[in-house]
């Protein structure tokens, strides 16, 4: 692969990048996901604990 790119080696490189990055992002989100469901069952626990 020279330099500069051809047209079909441009587009295949921002495709892999692209796709790096929503797997990057993808990842974000899930961690944020089960951060705030773990949060949620710990705070239903607490009142369940609080409220018997």
């Amino acid at each position: 692969m020279g330099w500069p790119l051809t047209v079909p080696e441009t587009i295949t490189a921002a495709k892999d990048i692209l796709l790096a990055l929503a797997g990057i992002v993808t990842a974000g989100v899930a961690m944020k996901g089960l951060s705030t469901w773990r949060r949620q069952l710990c705070g239903t626990a607490d009142f369940e604990t609080a409220s018997a």
